[in-house]
């Protein structure tokens, strides 16, 4: 899939569609730079839901996994190679991040008594 360039030398409100994504552009000076416009679009037609990726892409670029209930984006990186990304860490790692605090606050707990008996070793009752 080849990627999205902008024309190098725009005038006041030109506008340009980047066809991989769907988007919008005008250019406006100032600032000097393209700028997004909107276009009401359908979620149904920006992603797609299914338990494995569309196939062919087409103009999806976001896939809403039914199977891992993730959000996948299709980046395609400056030599052509394509791949979907999660956009966020999958739900599994969050039992895993629960079950590390418990341990961490556990540990803390510990050290806080363990340090409290020092004290009172050191110092005594005063």
């Amino acid at each position: 899939m080849a990627s999205f360039q902008f024309p190098s030398d725009p005038k006041e409100n030109d506008t340009v569609v980047n066809s991989l994504t769907g988007s919008t552009y005008q250019w406006k000076t100032p600032p000097g730079k393209w700028v997004v416009t909107f276009q009401e679009k359908q979620i149904s037609e920006v992603i797609w839901e299914g338990d494995s990726p569309p196939d062919p892409i087409g103009e999806f670029r976001l896939w809403y996994s039914t199977d891992t209930l993730e959000l996948y984006y299709y980046f395609i990186d400056g030599n052509g190679v394509a791949a979907w990304l999660p956009t966020a860490k999958p739900i599994t790692l969050l039992k895993e991040i629960e079950d590390s605090i418990v341990v961490q606050t556990n540990r803390i707990d510990n050290l806080v008594a363990e340090i409290a008996n020092l004290k009172l070793t050191v110092f005594g009752n005063t």
